[in-house]
This record gives structure tokens, C-alpha cells and sequence, in this order.
């Protein structure tokens, strides 16, 4: 999974032209989370948060605006409610 590279392309086009939308999706969290290795899923997790970082950290200097979403919020309760 290349979340460095999806944040890099990303800051990359919001200095290149006005953008009116850009929708991007992070799949590390939820496919390493799926496999039950922990550890892997804590990496994956730390790693968006770092790029998440990076693109806020962007758009803030900028006149964006940033939404972000999950696919499901994992509240255990098997609806995936959180």
C-alpha cells in the first residue's frame, strides 16, 4: 500500500491548478485490519495518520477545505457502528 505516494500525488495537484474536488481513499487501515495481525493494523494506522497530517498541514496554508471518512466505524457490536 502506498499511502506516501497517494498524499505526495495529492499535494502535488493542489500546487499544479485549482482543483474543485478531489476524493482520495487510504485502504491500508481497513485491509490490514481485516487480517487480525495487531501489530500490522497499528502500523497501517499510524501511517495515515501521518499522511493525513501531511495533507491537512496543505490544505490549511491553502483555501481548501478537507473532509475525512471511514468506511465503517468498528464498534464491535457487528453493525459497524461507532
Amino acid at each position: 500500500m502506498h499511502a506516501e505516494e497517494i498524499a505526495q500525488i495529492v499535494i502535488e495537484a493542489l500546487d499544479q491548478e485549482e482543483k474543485n474536488f478531489i476524493m482520495l481513499n487510504f485502504a491500508n487501515c481497513d485491509l490490514v485490519g481485516h487480517t487480525g495481525d495487531l501489530e500490522a493494523t497499528i502500523t497501517a494506522v499510524e501511517t495515515v495518520d501521518e499522511q493525513i497530517g501531511r495533507l491537512r498541514e496543505k490544505v490549511e496554508a491553502s483555501k481548501y477545505d478537507m473532509v475525512v471518512t471511514s468506511d465503517h466505524g468498528g464498534g464491535g457490536g457487528g453493525g459497524g457502528g461507532g
